[in-house]
């Protein structure tokens, strides 16, 4: 709790951009989801810098997640910040996955093969996302070609990652693509 105090009394004596947004990802990691929202919402309203912006309307959604009943919301803040930055890949992603979780299954693939299209921005806003590059994208257009009947491209994908990605990718998404892997080939 002290690095929580630490940093309410950096952001009132200094009410910067940064202070506030240090005070947010704090919250978040407390699991303080209502108080990171606050913080965010206000980083994302007030910061000159598009990527924190970025980043705060993300963190944003990824707020709404916990309860999960905040479907709209969460892909409105992703959409707010793929219209703010187009050219970075990671809400690309996050949207992605929110059509995942509701079998919404083209429209996972669509934004998957959206988000294929970026470049991949290694920045310190990327990897406080826990955004780990193109191998996550990858896997959702995987994923969600299977379910839009595209078998043919999912087992290829699914297989290009294996053999090309297999040591880039954590242990849960390793295991999920072997399991699909042992699924597809069966068909």
């Amino acid at each position: 709790m002290s690095e929580l105090k630490n940093l309410l009394y950096s952001y009132v004596y200094n009410p910067t951009n940064e202070n506030r947004l240090h005070l947010a990802d704090e919250y978040f990691k407390l699991q303080q989801y209502a108080a990171a929202l606050s913080y965010y919402l206000q980083t994302a309203e007030m910061s000159p810098d598009k990527d924190m912006q970025y980043y705060s309307l993300i963190q944003c959604g990824k707020c709404y997640e916990v309860p999960g009943n905040r479907k709209h919301s969460i892909m409105t803040l992703y959409k707010h910040a793929i219209h703010l930055l187009p050219e970075r890949p990671e809400a690309y992603y996050y949207l992605s996955k929110v059509y995942e979780w509701h079998s919404e299954w083209f429209d996972c693939y669509t934004f998957a093969c959206l988000g294929l299209e970026k470049s991949d921005i290694d920045d310190v806003y990327s990897k406080k996302l826990g955004y780990t590059g193109k191998v996550l994208l990858t896997f959702q257009k995987a994923l969600s070609a299977w379910w839009i009947g595209k078998g043919d491209e999912s087992r290829e994908l699914h297989t290009y990652m294996i053999n090309n990605h297999f040591n880039s990718m954590d242990e849960g998404l390793l295991n999920t693509m072997l399991g699909n892997l042992r699924i597809l080939y069966r068909q």
